[in-house]
């Protein structure tokens, strides 16, 4: 099996060994950037806060700027990935998006400490038109016109 090694702020967690009892401890309201290892074989999934692609190498798909929760790249084993780790406290599950391979322990949780609903601070400087409200969801239809 190859192992995964995810890296954030220079400390690495190898999966599929051991079970640890977080891969790693995060503010909520920061923006990070990780090394991701691995992941040529082990498609890397996050729950809860999507991911910015920074830096991957000649993919047909995957390319810097896009954002996902799962990648999986054709041509290298490693990508950097930006996250905006905001409003959410508690676990983050991450893990390989194979069923079997997830089963046999390349599965973990981030903790995220911190007050409940704190953003970036940054976020509204680098995008005056950053959206901070929820959005309103789909317009309500309205009636179809009967004949009578």
């Amino acid at each position: 099996m190859y192992p995964m090694i995810l890296k954030a702020d220079g400390v690495g967690t190898l999966w599929g060994h051991e079970v640890p009892p977080s891969l790693l401890k995060i503010k909520v309201g920061e923006v990070q950037q990780w090394k991701i290892r691995g992941i040529r074989y082990h498609p890397f999934h996050l729950h809860v806060n999507p991911y910015q692609i920074v830096n991957v190498w000649n993919d047909p798909y995957y390319e810097p700027g896009d954002w996902h929760d799962t990648m999986l790249p054709t041509s290298m084993n490693f990508a950097t990935v930006r996250i905006n780790v905001d409003r959410f406290t508690g676990k983050m599950v991450a893990h390989c998006h194979l069923l079997e391979h997830e089963e046999n322990g390349m599965m973990g949780w981030i903790d995220i400490r911190g007050k409940e609903g704190t953003t970036w601070k940054g976020a509204k400087k680098l995008d005056p038109e950053c959206y901070e409200g929820s959005f309103p969801g789909p317009p309500t239809p309205k009636p179809p016109f009967l004949w009578r």
